[in-house]
């Protein structure tokens, strides 16, 4: 006898199946980083925010887009606004002014971080290839 023999809506039988098969393969990989359990894994705060945007949305699109968006923002920006944050306290720690620049060189820093990766115009390769080809010159 099939498992949803008494379940007359084909759509809510579809909708159950795809549930139970999906959830036992996606929980673990939010709730496990590297085999055991991270409370500051990325995953899992995107996966939180797929599950709230999915309670209280009817567009299915919506979820995967913000989760993929959140989990982008927090693996790429996060170490970024650390870096930030760090000279800002550093700045109140020592001399305002050292912590604004420490501030504007992050920034710096970030701004050639993102040109290089995304644009074939780079400034550290030109001063790369230039430190290179001067070492092996002399």
């Amino acid at each position: 006898m099939p498992v949803f023999a008494a379940v007359t809506e084909p759509s809510l039988a579809r909708r159950l199946v795809l549930h139970r098969g999906v959830t036992p393969l996606v929980i673990p990989d939010l709730l496990l980083d590297g085999g055991a359990f991270d409370p500051l894994n990325p995953k899992l705060a995107a996966g939180g925010v797929v599950i709230l945007v999915a309670l209280r949305s009817r567009n299915p699109w919506l979820p995967f887009i913000l989760g993929m968006a959140m989990l982008l923002l927090l693996r790429k920006g996060f170490g970024w606004l650390v870096l930030v944050m760090a000279s800002l306290i550093l700045g109140e720690e020592v001399h305002p002014a050292l912590g604004g620049t420490v501030a504007a060189l992050t920034v710096v820093a970030g701004a050639m971080n993102f040109a290089c990766s995304h644009y074939a115009a780079c400034p550290l390769r030109r001063i790369t290839r230039h430190l290179t080809t001067t070492g092996a010159a002399a």
